[in-house]
């Protein structure tokens, strides 16, 4: 019997690979909703264990593909989650077609005893293979109402522990044993935060991916043909769903930069022009909206670079979508420039945007800094996406600065080693 095994925590991905391994069964895993349908594929498996909250795809997303599928909808499929859970959840993921719905911790044992069942159950076909059809609307709409409760709920629980360390603040100032208490608490209340942080932005992201893949569908047009206006109010959705998930995702790279955590690098080689290239393709559609032209001017001596590929894509969109954000109601120019300098390669992307004023320039790469709140409100942002992206120059070992004419335009500069020292290259 084969298992897969779906959860995007690795610590318990291989926990409960570990539990299926000791009942003789075969196991494969994967992280998200993505790479399990990609193995669902390629190799079907007997019954399917999965998580529900996961970004890319979520597991409600998962299940609804493949019960869609008359060649996968009889695979069973089980949701093993510890997820924030009400009753609601539960009977999505029946109307969805799952066989079973089990909340963490549960004995490995009592899982492998529902296995067990659930298996049976589908030898003998007393198991339905999906669930009654629930079409995209109805389930954006329960997976939203759902989401907006659990937001509420969480938030009410962190108003209750500001309040509850507050007054612990309160009393521990008069003495200096009360001031060591108090920075233990205030650093309790920074660990709250960022675990609030944390656990706000991946509950958001997995609704987010779901909006964007709707609106994606709704984009190819398979479902019908959309009128001008619907076509507008649909490259609305995306865009918007867009923006907040790379916010979403600058402060889950902020709050792991200031629990000292650090970003992650994987190291390859690859063609920085290429990489440019694709970068610019998720922002030609914005950049045409605005009426901005933007131009690049590439050296033709520049290659390959050694850096993270994936975070180089995301300094360069950062530094591009700003420019862009912060350009002139009658449009303008985005210029992007590369060239090689000794051993390090610089980038600088220039506008003829709004320009930033002389006094603001030193504080721009401070995490959540607002320049000014009139053009914030004006604009949009969290002020996270800069200091995100001077983290990530720095620990690629290179160096980011700007240079701005107010009412004129900005230049934002910054250089990476050509080669990266004393780290190993991933083929």
């Amino acid at each position: 019997m084969k298992v897969l095994v779906v959860n995007d925590n690795k610590k318990d991905r291989l926990h409960i690979s570990k539990i299926v391994l000791t009942h003789g069964f075969d196991v494969s895993e994967a992280g998200n909703g993505y790479e399990a349908l990609e193995k669902v594929e390629t190799e079907p498996p007997d019954i399917i264990i999965s998580d529900i909250m996961m970004p890319e795809m979520d597991g409600f997303m998962l299940i609804r593909k493949i019960k869609g599928k008359e060649k996968t909808k009889d695979i069973p499929f089980i949701f093993y989650t510890k997820s924030f859970v009400c009753d609601e959840d539960r009977k999505l993921g029946f109307s969805l077609g799952a066989a079973r719905f089990i909340v963490k911790p549960l004995k490995p044992e009592g899982l492998l005893c529902e296995i067990d069942l659930v298996l049976n159950e589908h030898k003998t076909g007393k198991l339905k293979s999906a669930g009654p059809e629930i079409t995209d609307t109805e389930y954006l709409q329960k997976y939203s109402a759902q989401l907006s409760l659990k937001l509420e709920s969480r938030v009410r629980m962190l108003e209750q522990e500001i309040e509850k360390r507050k007054k612990i603040e309160a009393e521990l100032r008069n003495s200096e044993k009360k001031l060591i208490l108090a920075k233990d608490e205030a650093l309790r209340a920074s660990s709250v935060k960022s675990d609030f942080l944390m656990k706000m932005s991946h509950e958001l992201r997995t609704p987010l991916n779901s909006v964007l893949g709707f609106s994606q569908i709704l984009k190819m047009k398979q479902h019908g043909e959309l009128n001008e206006k619907q076509e507008k109010h649909v490259d609305n959705i995306f865009y918007s769903a867009t923006r907040l998930l790379g916010m979403i995702n600058d402060m889950l790279d902020l709050v792991k930069v200031e629990s000292g955590e650090g970003l992650h690098l994987s190291i390859r080689s690859f063609q920085a022009p290429e990489a440019i290239d694709e970068a610019l393709i998720f922002i030609s559609d914005r950049a045409e909206q605005k009426k901005i032209v933007v131009q690049k001017e590439i050296d033709p001596g520049l290659g390959i670079i050694e850096a993270d590929t994936l975070r180089f894509k995301q300094i360069l969109i950062n530094l591009i979508d700003n420019a862009i954000k912060f350009s002139k109601p009658d449009g303008g120019t985005v210029n992007i420039t590369a060239g090689k300098n000794g051993n390090m390669v610089q980038f600088s992307i220039s506008d003829t945007g709004i320009g930033i004023k002389e006094k603001e320039m030193s504080k721009l790469f401070d995490p959540f800094y607002q320049a000014d709140s009139g053009i914030n409100r004006r604009y949009g942002g969290a002020g996270a996406g800069l200091a995100v992206t001077k983290k990530l120059v720095e620990q690629h070992g290179g160096r980011i600065w700007v240079e701005s004419i107010y009412s004129k335009g900005s230049t934002f500069s910054f250089t990476l080693p050509l080669k990266q020292k004393n780290r190993s290259i991933l083929k």
